[in-house]
């Protein structure tokens, strides 16, 4: 199966606490991992979702991250 955006892979195994959206760097979620596993798309290492439906764009892009450290000096 191909997804959609350039940088989500597809997986067997796509939970969705804590989602892999931007404000998941800022919030705590109670995951109690008794969720089940869903085949879908994710976002690949390095990159979230500013919302739920939006394409994965790297951590740096997030609106969390505008004045981390690790991120100031990249685009």
């Amino acid at each position: 199966p191909k997804c959609a955006g350039p940088n989500e892979v597809y997986t067997t195994c796509k939970k969705s606490c804590p989602p892999e959206t931007c404000f998941s760097l800022v919030a705590r979620f109670s995951c109690d991992g008794s969720e089940p596993c869903r085949n879908g798309c994710v976002c690949k290492s390095g990159f979230l979702r500013k919302s739920l439906d939006s394409p994965c764009v790297p951590i740096c892009q997030c609106p969390e991250m505008k004045h981390s450290p690790d991120c100031e000096n990249k685009s």
